[in-house]
């Protein structure tokens, strides 16, 4: 992702999670934590990239996905409110 500013998030990042797993992203302030889950959720859209979900029946890209919170959720430690996404 790229931000307004120019400031490259996220260059080069590869996470493979096996199936069954629950996977949190641990790191320091600014690392690109909650820019992973906003982009994975749909909250930000991608400047460039693919977020692949392989399922037993296909293979899915997040950022092209109509329906990403059948996929993916994201539990904030905050209460948030996000506009774009509903209950």
């Amino acid at each position: 992702m790229i931000y307004d500013s120019g400031t490259y998030a996220l260059k080069g990042i590869n996470v493979d999670i096996p199936k069954g797993f629950i996977f949190g992203l641990i790191g320091s302030n600014g690392s690109g934590k909650s820019t992973t889950f906003n982009l994975l959720s749909g909250v930000y859209k991608p400047t460039k990239g693919k977020a692949l979900l392989y399922t037993e029946n296909s293979k899915i890209d997040l950022f092209k996905s109509n329906n990403v919170s059948q996929y993916f959720s994201v539990v904030p430690q905050h209460d948030i409110y996000w506009p774009n996404l509903s209950v």
